[in-house]
């Protein structure tokens, strides 16, 4: 039976570790160019201002006002066609919206057997919508 010197293991495990060290450190160098790359293309991304959000936000909230049906209708009670679906754009868009009474004047109401939330959604359309006239439809 052949037995493996220890002495020659050694000395090639030795070898393999500094082989291996130096391939970890090529790799290390090649992760921190990509991540220098990727903070440049980041800093670039983050400095391009999207044309929409240049916009007044008088402007922005007019064209939130033709997303909704014309007042006095109802918007559908779920999915598209909400003003909120206008708050989950951006943050800009949420801030705008939440900021435009007359997103809020309209809304639909279905009775639930949880009064609580139904309240809760009720009094939070109603102060989001100043004193502009209400449309309610039961």
């Amino acid at each position: 039976m052949n037995h493996p010197d220890p002495k020659a293991a050694r000395a090639a495990d030795r070898a393999r570790v500094v082989v291996i060290d130096a391939k970890i450190h090529q790799l290390e160098q090649r992760i921190h160019a990509l991540q220098t790359e990727l903070e440049s293309c980041q800093e670039r991304l983050d400095t391009y201002k999207y044309p929409v959000l240049t916009l007044p936000n008088e402007i922005v909230s007019e064209i939130f006002m033709h997303f909704l049906p014309p007042y006095p209708t109802c918007p559908r009670l779920a999915g598209l066609g909400l003003p909120t679906s206008l708050t989950h754009i951006c943050r800009e868009w949420r801030e705008i919206a939440l900021a435009t009474p007359k997103l809020w004047q309209a809304f639909c109401t279905v009775y639930t057997a949880n009064k609580a939330e139904q309240t809760r959604v009720m009094e939070t359309w109603l102060d989001r919508s100043g004193s502009c006239p209400l449309s309610i439809q039961m």
